[in-house]
């Protein structure tokens, strides 16, 4: 075995082995258990054609997960297979980029693929693994082209903030065909599956139903949001750098890329064309979070891949400097930036191996454990807000949860705008009444302390509260109670 594949194969074993070790310690908020609900919970056809409109992703994750949770396997499974995927992806960083040992080995370390992406298990993973395989499999995009669109039709349809990253390849490759005039058969229906990629992600749930929560909400343009992104793209903590400094310093970062990408047209318009569609949504649709901004990343690492395997005589000249030597100042910078987000990425593992990053799990413990002490004729929670009760509610498939504000037993939050997440604690008993007449024959979970102590002739007696520390969804702390007359 070569010295390189040793250290390669070390590098991969040493990321597997820490992030499982947090996976399977990490619990699930709201946005990882509404996926595995929506999957668990509906019929194919259901969660294909209506479903997943109303999650505002597209399909290919739930697809993976779908025959998986019909079995009946656990929400852990979601957790496991989404670590695979982010393992997968490192693999194919550390194995086939072209970038210099320092950068594929710092890498898997950075806050992104060592908690965002890996951890907390949704879809972004998945997409950052299909780009990577775009990236390295661009040099055999013309000689296997129906493979290439198909891995283009997937980056379509695993993350919309990719969706521009697909389109960029995509008329990447519709000019090379045309420059090439490869115009048979097998270019011509790769460029339509190409298509229908786009075409599928975008009725799928670029725009959402109309009595959709946030659908129809005035989103003001922000223009500052590409600028702050940027910079927390590549410092992803105040720790370190302020936010001024922090986009000074990956402005520079991203102007020394495009000077480096100048070499090489197609891949510097990919990333241009790339970047401009991210920003259109941080600008008029989506200000998003920190797991948004790693895209930035990510898709400038893929287009730098795509340059760098194609460019073959470094000591070409970019402007008056060797191509070598820009390539070499850019892979430094990147390194450092790596390397400093690798101390939040730390932390970040070291505070959820600590402490709860939601309280859905140990409640569900708990509420095991009261229903042996409180045993009720039937598996019923009335849960309140449904937005923070799905996250317990994926621990307990063998519960049903109703909930008030949607005067309706259910298990994934519906989104709806008819959805009252402002109940007064007096109409939610009113509602439980009507639905079950005599409410001691039901548990009652709440985000937030009962403001009442009796109501309707009950005293309401608390059962279970929260009481580690939950450091990542500050809301999924919970409280547990029951109503005795």
């Amino acid at each position: 075995m070569k010295k390189r594949d040793l250290f390669d194969f070390l590098c991969i074993a040493v990321y597997a082995i820490l992030t499982l070790a947090v996976v399977l310690h990490h619990e699930a908020w709201r946005d990882e258990a509404q996926t595995w609900l929506v999957v668990r919970d509906s019929g194919f056809l259901d969660m294909f054609f209506h479903q997943i409109r109303w999650q505002g992703h597209p399909f290919l994750w739930y697809l993976i997960l779908f025959p998986l949770a019909k079995a009946g396997l656990p929400f852990l499974t979601q957790q496991i297979v989404h670590w695979v995927i982010a393992v997968a992806a490192v693999f194919v960083f550390v194995r086939f980029s072209p970038f210099p040992w320092f950068v594929r080995y710092i890498f898997p370390f950075g806050l992104f693929m060592f908690h965002e992406y890996v951890v907390i298990s949704r879809n972004y993973g998945l997409a950052t693994l299909i780009l990577f395989i775009a990236a390295a499999f661009y040099p055999k995009r013309l000689r296997r082209p129906l493979v290439y669109a198909l891995i283009i039709f997937c980056l379509f349809n695993s993350h919309y903030f990719l969706f521009s990253a697909a389109g960029a390849l995509a008329i990447l490759f519709v000019w090379d065909v045309w420059r090439e005039r490869r115009f048979e058969g097998r270019y011509i229906f790769s460029i339509g599956l190409m298509a229908a990629g786009a075409v599928l992600a975008l009725l799928q749930g670029f725009t959402l139903p109309k009595t959709h929560a946030q659908a129809n909400q005035i989103h003001e343009p922000n223009f500052y949001t590409p600028f702050i992104s940027i910079g927390r793209a590549f410092f992803p903590t105040a720790w370190d750098i302020s936010n001024w400094l922090a986009i000074a310093l990956a402005v520079f970062i991203v102007a020394a890329v495009c000077l480096l990408l100048w070499k090489h047209r197609q891949a510097l318009w990919g990333f241009l064309l790339c970047w401009a569609g991210i920003f259109y949504i941080f600008i008029f649709r989506y200000t998003g979070f920190q797991r948004h901004r790693g895209f930035l990343l990510m898709t400038l690492l893929a287009f730098l891949w795509i340059a760098f395997n194609d460019i073959k005589n470094e000591d070409e000249r970019v402007w008056k400097w060797r191509f070598r030597d820009v390539k070499r100042f850019v892979t430094i910078l990147i390194a450092l930036a790596l390397l400093l987000s690798t101390r939040y990425s730390v932390w970040a593992n070291y505070m959820d191996l600590k402490y709860c990053f939601s309280g859905s799990r140990p409640m569900a413990r708990a509420i095991r454990e009261t229903s042996k002490e409180y045993p009720l004729q039937e598996k019923i929670i009335v849960a309140y807000p449904t937005s923070n009760a799905t996250s317990v509610a994926v621990y307990l498939p063998d519960w049903k949860f109703w909930y008030p504000d949607l005067n309706a037993f259910g298990s994934f939050n519906q989104l709806e705008k008819s959805q009252n997440d402002s109940l007064s604690a007096g109409e939610l008993f009113i509602r439980t009444g009507k639905e079950f007449g005599d409410i001691t024959g039901v548990y009652f979970l709440f985000a937030n302390p009962m403001p009442i102590k009796k109501a309707f002739g009950y005293k309401f007696q608390l059962l279970r509260e929260t009481t580690t520390r939950v450091f990542g969804y500050g809301l999924e702390k919970y409280y547990l109670y029951r109503a005795v007359k």
